[in-house]
């Protein structure tokens, strides 16, 4: 449940207030009224919920080949749901120094024999290493530097043209 940007499992509906556990292990007591009050997010209603991260290519890259091999590993980290929420892959943006895919997979929230964020996090690191080892690149934020003045730059480690 999430309210005003306080997210927790409910442990106890009282008269008064709703008692959360936070996924750092705080008890928060929100007053009712502020629940009355505001929008509540309730994540687990159906039982589904879905992730989702990006990733960027190198511009140039078999893009077509990388989303495939994408859906291929995904597909196979326990806990995804593989049917009628099957994962997605598509393009999200040209950025700067890379092509950027967003990855989406669903979750079983009653299915407790895997906690979500180790799902999430097998799925990001299978799909990095499946990627890293097909030999794509992924690159960081590339900067430019232009010497309009044509003067030497000096750096800690020597001169830079």
């Amino acid at each position: 449940m999430d309210v005003s940007g306080i997210k927790g499992q409910v442990l106890m509906l009282n008269l008064r207030d709703t008692q959360l556990k936070t996924g750092d292990g705080q008890d928060i007591f929100i007053p009712n009224a502020l629940i009355i009050k505001n929008p509540l997010i309730n994540f687990t209603i159906d039982g589904f919920l879905r992730y989702d991260f990006t990733i960027g290519l190198d511009y140039g890259s078999d893009y077509e080949a990388a989303m495939q091999l994408i859906r291929e590993e995904i597909v196979d980290v326990p806990g995804v749901l593989k049917d009628e929420k099957k994962p997605t892959v598509w393009v999200n943006e040209l950025a700067e120094s890379t092509l950027n895919l967003q990855v989406t997979f669903w979750i079983n929230t009653f299915d407790r024999s895997i906690p979500d964020a180790d799902v999430k996090s097998t799925a990001i690191l299978k799909v990095l290493t499946g990627l890293e080892k097909a030999g794509y690149n992924l690159p960081a934020r590339i900067v430019e530097l232009k010497n309009h003045q044509g003067k030497v730059l000096k750096t800690s480690t020597g001169d830079f043209l």
